[in-house]
């Protein structure tokens, strides 16, 4: 299989923040030693380990903010508190469906401790990209965590069916 037929797969995987679920594939020609560098065994190693804090994931790429077609779908909250009174938090997370976020810390100054929480959108039903920002403190982590959670379990409940068994 060539780089370019595992390029969907390596896109899913990413998305849903499991591309180590490629390297448990059948497509990789060498499974002792799969795409991603680590062993069936190492992986479930990582996989054990204790979670990273949320500030410190490196996503790779990123995701544009509000909408290319349509301007004004970038949300702006005042506190993570103030979001969770929304329906992107309270709603359908099918149709208002999470596809990404990003804490971000404002620079590398150390003595600059603002932080910020970027959420990004499907709304399913009516094909609209949007986003939503927001200040964030390291004591709303778990309460962000938990949400991101469901959110996960929301994506991959449609992924489902591609995804490989654990082992």
């Amino acid at each position: 299989m060539t780089l370019a037929h595992l390029a969907p797969h390596i896109a899913l995987c990413a998305l849903l923040g499991i591309a180590a679920a490629l390297c448990l594939t059948q497509h990789h020609p060498h499974p002792e030693r799969p795409a991603c560098g680590r062993t069936a065994k190492e992986q479930h190693m990582t996989e054990q380990a204790i979670a990273v804090p949320l500030w410190e994931a490196d996503h790779p790429y990123y995701a544009a903010e509000g909408n290319h077609y349509k301007p004004g779908l970038h949300n702006l909250f005042d506190s993570w508190d103030d979001f969770t009174e929304t329906t992107f938090y309270r709603g359908d997370r099918d149709m208002n469906l999470l596809y990404r976020w990003d804490w971000e810390k404002a620079s590398s100054n150390d003595e600059d401790d603002s932080e910020t929480l970027k959420l990004f959108f499907i709304l399913q039903r009516k094909a609209i990209a949007c986003s939503a920002e927001m200040p964030i403190t390291t004591a709303d982590e778990s309460s962000v965590r938990a949400w991101l959670t469901e959110c996960a379990d929301t994506m991959r409940a449609t992924w489902e069916p591609l995804l490989p068994t654990a082992a």
